[in-house]
């Protein structure tokens, strides 16, 4: 799921995307809190995983979550391309791509069974937060207040625990 936010006046509104291997779901016009989650996914009968950006309205809320790699993906290529001569944010967005990669083939092996899928993806899952861990001590110290925002963001939940 995915949503982006934009005003009218004064009015907040949102379009929320919900998609399934078999559904698609945009909803236009509406807004980005709890109570419109609730109508699209109810709580006491949505029980699936929630993929998403780790957004406030989607923090706690599902009892399997997953967080997007496109999101994390994309603030790191940002602040590479902001910043091109700090080496550190290269290296993060190099070793992040290659973790990203591994992934893709990792999950496209139709030779793993279930119990090594599962192996594989807490070693994936282990690297990404070593990698994630080591980039927030290595490098928010030394950053400017805006350039911790976007390490905050991308790592939060990484961070969180600790």
């Amino acid at each position: 799921m995915d949503e982006t936010g934009w005003k009218i006046g004064r009015e907040g509104c949102s379009l929320w995307t919900f998609a399934s291997k078999l559904h698609r779901v945009f909803l236009f016009g509406c807004h980005k809190d709890d109570a419109t989650l609730d109508e699209m996914l109810p709580p006491d009968v949505f029980h699936g995983i929630g993929v998403s950006d780790d957004a406030a309205v989607y923090r706690h809320r599902f009892l399997r979550a997953q967080k997007c790699w496109a999101h994390l993906l994309r603030k790191a290529i940002r602040l590479a391309l902001l910043y091109p001569r700090k080496k550190s944010y290269r290296r993060f967005l190099d070793r992040l791509l290659e973790l990203y990669y591994d992934a893709k083939r990792a999950a496209a092996d139709g030779r793993l069974g279930e119990s090594g899928r599962r192996q594989r993806a807490a070693q994936l899952e282990a690297r990404l937060c070593d990698l994630c861990k080591r980039y927030w001590h290595d490098t928010t110290a030394a950053m400017k207040p805006h350039e911790r925002d976007s390490v905050v963001q991308s790592t939060g939940s990484v961070t969180r625990a600790r």
